[in-house]
C-alpha cells in the first residue's frame, strides 16, 4: 500500500516539476506535499498503535469471555462522582 502512495506522490511530483519548466500545465506540489504528509503520519500512527504501551489496546482489560458479568469483577467497578462546575 505504502508502495502505492509513493509511487502517486513521486508521479505527481514529477509531473508538477515537468509542467514548471517543459510544458504549460497544472501543477500539484501542494497535493504531492498533503499526500506526503498523510501518509507519513498514517504510518506513524500505524507503527505507535502497534506498540503494546502506545495503543489503545494497554488500556483495555484482557478479556476472554463474552459474557460480562464474568468480564468484569466487582473490583474493577467505580462510582463516578460529578462535581460541580
Amino acid at each position: 500500500m505504502m508502495t502505492l502512495i509513493a509511487v502517486g506522490i513521486l508521479v505527481s511530483y514529477f509531473y508538477s516539476v515537468a509542467a514548471t519548466f517543459l510544458f504549460p500545465g497544472n501543477v500539484f506540489y501542494d497535493a504531492a506535499a498533503k499526500a506526503f504528509a498523510r501518509a507519513m503520519m498514517a504510518a506513524f500512527v500505524a507503527a505507535t498503535a502497534a506498540k503494546p504501551g502506545f495503543g489503545s489496546s494497554a488500556a483495555l482489560p484482557d478479556v476472554n469471555t463474552t459474557e460480562p458479568f464474568e468480564a468484569l469483577s466487582a473490583s474493577q467497578a467505580r462510582i463516578v462522582t460529578r462535581r460541580a462546575p
